[in-house]
């Protein structure tokens, strides 16, 4: 068993546990003091280097492949479950979170560790969804990411025996999480909700929130980082593993009988013609920016034509470009155009030829 909280004891934290002389002591070595013999012979304490984000993940890592369930206790409002929800999730550790409110306390979202993404939301996106509609907890999010890992300075207030009953519901998630019991379907990313007046347990399912930024990672803008992405939604998506792309210059050579042939699909597909590119250059030029330094100044563009709707008028029907090469730019305009005659162009169903 590990202890970690990188948040030292604060003035809100006195009584009935902290005492004033522990004022600014970490809040593991009160604890390791607090337990006997036995009780230091099986929980260790964890610190990290320093209260940065990346420290808190670093340490958090190192413990968490060797627990089979984390328990976060959150009694004021603070961002550090969220860090330790990411963590977990890339981990593959469930996570199970007790947190007191004014209202009274939640435990939960409860997810399968396995499918943790696809099994519903995350602690972000329960915080999320009570924020909507209400401007204050809305900028306490973004004052708690600028304080992080500190919380509010406010505790809310809560009887005694709610606290009792919130810990024993968040034991009996712990127990269900470690030992595999709360993958089931009909137990995923589910939310107890305790409420006082009335006295009342509810369970409710967390939908992943559009805003959440751990169920919805934004990529890298980096082409290889986009490329992993969409190969893991096709995985993801289509339950089978992704074929590496036809390269764009043997595509281009496939596509050839498709263009200028008798009753073939398209007119033509050419570049753009010298005086055109030089006139991109001088464009550049003269606007201060260098050419032999700047790939839209020497990029390459194709567009295919095909035969206009009033007889033999040919008509620009799709464009691509690239910064390398204009055979790749004459295959993307190619594969644009065959995308836009089943998806885009319409025709009219009485010249459609059905063959069966």
């Amino acid at each position: 068993m590990y202890i970690f909280d990188p948040v030292p004891v604060e003035s809100l934290d006195l009584a009935p546990f902290y005492q004033p002389g522990e004022l600014g002591c970490p809040k593991v070595d009160v604890v390791w003091r607090c337990l006997g013999r036995t009780g230091r012979s099986i929980v260790r304490r964890v610190k990290s280097e320093s209260g940065e984000r990346a420290a808190i993940e670093t340490t958090l890592r190192e413990v968490a492949g060797q627990v089979q369930v984390v328990l976060s206790c959150v009694d004021r409002a603070s961002q550090l479950a969220e860090c330790v929800s990411a963590v977990c999730e890339t981990a593959r550790v469930p996570l199970v979170v007790a947190e007191l409110s004014d209202a009274g306390g939640s435990v939960g979202p409860i997810r399968n560790s396995d499918e943790a993404r696809e099994s519903g939301g995350c602690i972000s996106c329960a915080s999320l969804y009570r924020a909507e509609g209400d401007p204050f907890l809305s900028l306490e999010r973004e004052y708690l990411r600028r304080r992080f890992p500190l919380p509010v300075r406010r505790r809310p207030a809560v009887e005694p025996w709610l606290i009792e009953m919130l810990s024993r519901l968040a034991l009996l998630a712990a127990f269900q999480g470690g030992d595999g019991t709360s993958s089931s379907a009909s137990n995923q990313s589910r939310l107890w909700q305790l409420n006082s007046e009335p006295f009342e347990v509810i369970s409710t399912a967390v939908p992943r929130h559009y805003a959440c930024r751990q169920c919805f990672p934004a990529p890298e803008r980096t082409s290889s980082e986009l490329r992993r992405q969409t190969l893991r939604e096709w995985r993801q998506n289509w339950n089978g593993p992704a074929a590496e792309p036809a390269d764009l210059l043997e595509l281009r050579r496939r596509s050839q009988h498709l263009i200028a042939e008798r009753f073939a699909v398209f007119r033509s597909c050419y570049q753009e013609s010298a005086d055109q590119r030089r006139a991109v250059y001088r464009f550049c030029r003269d606007r201060g920016a260098d050419p032999r330094d700047n790939l839209v100044a020497n990029a390459f563009r194709a567009v295919v034509e095909r035969p206009g709707r009033g007889g033999d008028r040919a008509v620009a029907f799709s464009e691509g470009s690239d910064f390398h090469d204009g055979r790749r730019a004459e295959a993307l305009a190619l594969m644009e155009a065959i995308e836009r005659l089943f998806a885009l162009d319409q025709s009219d169903p009485r010249r459609v030829v059905a063959a069966s």
